[in-house]
C-alpha cells in the first residue's frame, strides 16, 4: 500500500500485522507510528499525578459533582468546533472532554468502584450489541438506516427490560 504525505490509514487497512491501537502516517518520507494506548496511558498517568499526594490542590479537591459543569462546558466547546468546522479547534476541544472523562475515570478508581478500561469495556460491548448488523451479519442483514434506526430501538427497549428485571431482583 503506498501512502501519500500525511494520510492516516487505520490499523485495520495496515496488513503487516500490526494491531488496532495504532495510526500509520508517512510524514517527510519516514513513518512515524503513533501509539495510541501510550497517549492514554500517559493521560491517565498525568491525571493521577494531578491528584496524587504532591498534585494540584484544586484537582485533588474535585469531585463527580464539582466537575458537572465543566463536562458541559467541555461538551458545549466541542459542539461549537463541530460547527465552525474547525478541525484543530475540534482536537484540542475533544482532548478537553476526554480530560474529562479520564478525571472522572479516575474519581471511580480512587473509590475502586471502576476504571478507563471497564468504561471502554463496557462501551464497546454495547455497540457491538447494537450492531449485530456488523459484528453478527450472518445473523442479522439491515441495508438501510432506518432499518438500523428500527432495530436500535428494538433492541434499547429489550435492554431496558433486562434492566428492570435485574433492578427487581
Amino acid at each position: 500500500m503506498e501512502l501519500s504525505e500525511k494520510e492516516w490509514v487505520p490499523a485495520p487497512e495496515i496488513k503487516n500485522g500490526t494491531n488496532f491501537d495504532y495510526f500509520f502516517v508517512l510524514e517527510r518520507g519516514c513513518m512515524r507510528t503513533k501509539s495510541i494506548v501510550e497517549e492514554i496511558t500517559k493521560l491517565q498517568e498525568v491525571t493521577a499525578i494531578l491528584r496524587g499526594e504532591n498534585g494540584c490542590p484544586w484537582d485533588k479537591e474535585q469531585d463527580h459533582q464539582t466537575l458537572v459543569p465543566y463536562l458541559i462546558e467541555e461538551s458545549q466547546e466541542v459542539i461549537e468546533a463541530i460547527l465552525k468546522k474547525d478541525d484543530d479547534l475540534l482536537k484540542e476541544e475533544l482532548g478537553d472532554l476526554l480530560f474529562q472523562v479520564v478525571f472522572h475515570a479516575r474519581l471511580a478508581e480512587e473509590r475502586r468502584s471502576f476504571d478507563l478500561g471497564d468504561i471502554a469495556k463496557r462501551v464497546s460491548d454495547k455497540l457491538i450489541f447494537r450492531h449485530p448488523h456488523v459484528f453478527k451479519p450472518e445473523e442479522l442483514t439491515l441495508s438501510t438506516s432506518q432499518e438500523v434506526l428500527e432495530n436500535w430501538e428494538k433492541i434499547k427497549d429489550k435492554e431496558k427490560r433486562i434492566q428492570k428485571i435485574h433492578l427487581s431482583s
